[in-house]
């Protein structure tokens, strides 16, 4: 609850079809991911949430949802790759043109690329 009003997260993840592109993703790995995925859905489950996985370009997907889940806060991890760099630069202005706010942080890296 923040300022008496009360919060709804929605934990999403984004099946981006440029992926299996740009990377190897062989059958193992992505078995692994959707194996992964279900269990975080069932974690959540758990204690009341669910995991949202929707299909398509994150910024498409991103852009649409905005309106129609009346989304307040984004937050979502840095990522360096210069695919994922210009993809989280549009999502952001689509964020920003609807008042979306954004939050980003460093997780996977030893040093913040961004220092």
């Amino acid at each position: 609850m923040v300022n008496g009003k009360e919060l709804e997260l929605r934990p999403i993840f984004i099946l981006d079809p440029n992926i299996p592109k740009l990377m190897a993703v062989g059958p193992n790995r992505w078995r692994f991911l959707l194996q992964s995925l279900a269990d975080l859905d069932s974690k959540l489950k758990t204690i009341g949430s669910r995991l949202f996985v929707i299909r398509g370009k994150p910024e498409e997907v991103l852009k649409s949802i905005f309106k129609s889940w009346n989304v307040k806060l984004l937050t979502f991890e840095d990522d360096i790759e210069p695919y994922a760099l210009a993809r989280d630069a549009k999502v952001k202005g689509y964020a920003k043109d609807a008042g979306v706010k954004v939050f980003t942080c460093s997780s996977h890296t030893l040093v913040d690329p961004s220092l």
